[in-house]
């Protein structure tokens, strides 16, 4: 029913002729494009290795959420007149999930902080993110329009899902729940920032994911917070292959990108190939993949079946080890 509605009110905005660049969002939307980025990391098991980002300062300085996907050695950011940036870690918050960058460029369009601003149930708001890394270089982000559903607070534990988050939270009836998203600016239609869309939360029972922002007012009081974070150093077998994971965990193991340099690479894998056996262990999907990534040793040669278009082929890859950077926790010590 509500579809039928936002059907029919943008429908009765073109019979107007309101439409195009006039409507009453496109100020709001050329806005928020020029302050949201691409964010490209590393991608480990389930954690994608992309997401966006909001520019929050003149100087470089890029809010997003916490990811595997910052512990890459080529963390780089896209900005929306595609020129490219290495990015660093200033600071990140585990409960908050949420993430500082910095690159090393002028970013005179940037969100201002406008506590003031009270958002209301039932307000429009206008969500812009990059899902599923469908934009690439001066590419717009997608945006997706939706109201404010309730504002509540979320206190989500690891053992329900993979991350820990806790904190308030705006919920929006706008479809935000997928990976990418999470980093994206949240803005009303005159074009102010919310919040930032928060990470993929998803209810492995039902299938269903939580479409939600963290508000502006927790955003502001990270950004308060000591930069002191506690890292810890972790090693993880690493291919440098990323699969194509749209269809999630069942989807078949086709590979989306194959990182430069990598043993993946070296061994001459290509995107679009499907991996078919990893060891003699049958690949039926994506889950099957990961589960067989993670038995694999570092520096111990290992075959890998693929198909390319009707071909199979037997290739060699020898795993190496990648050293990543993850957030001390207590409980998990």
């Amino acid at each position: 029913m509500k579809t039928f509605f936002l059907l029919f009110f943008l429908l009765y905005i073109e019979m107007l002729g309101v439409a195009s660049e006039d409507n009453i969002f496109h100020q709001a939307i050329e806005n928020a494009q020029k302050r949201t980025v691409k964010i490209y990391g590393g991608a480990i098991g389930e954690e994608h290795g992309y997401a966006s980002g909001i520019i929050v300062s003149s100087d470089g300085q890029i809010l997003t959420t916490t990811g595997m996907f910052l512990s890459s050695k080529a963390l780089r950011v896209t900005l929306s007149d595609g020129k490219v940036y290495t990015a660093s870690v200033l600071k990140r918050d585990r409960n908050k999930q949420l993430a500082l960058l910095k690159i090393n460029a002028e970013t005179p369009n940037f969100f201002n902080f406008n506590l003031s601003i009270e958002c209301k149930k039932g307000d429009w708001v206008l969500a812009i993110a990059n899902p599923f890394k469908v934009a690439d270089g001066t590419e717009e982000l997608s945006v997706n329009l939706g109201v404010i559903s309730m504002k509540t607070e979320l206190a989500v534990k690891r053992r329900s899902q993979e991350i820990d988050f806790e904190g308030q939270a705006i919920l929006i009836d706008a479809i935000t729940g997928n990976p990418g998203s999470q980093g994206g600016a949240l803005v009303g239609i005159d074009g102010n920032l919310i919040g930032m869309i928060g990470k993929v939360l998803e209810d492995k029972g039902t299938n269903t994911r939580i479409n939600y922002a963290i508000p502006i007012a927790s955003l502001a009081e990270f950004l308060l917070q000591s930069e002191d974070v506690k890292i810890k150093q972790t090693a993880v077998v690493y291919l440098g292959i990323q699969l194509f994971k749209i269809g999630g965990n069942k989807a078949p193991a086709f590979i989306d990108r194959v990182d430069l340099g990598s043993p993946g690479f070296l061994a001459g894998l290509k995107k679009d190939d499907l991996i078919v056996s990893i060891a003699d262990k049958k690949i039926f999907n994506c889950g099957d993949f990961d589960k067989a990534v993670k038995e694999l040793e570092a520096n111990v040669k290992v075959q890998v079946l693929i198909k390319r278009k009707e071909d199979f082929y037997k290739v060699d890859i020898i795993p190496t080890n990648l050293e990543l950077e993850v957030e001390d926790d207590d409980e998990n010590k």
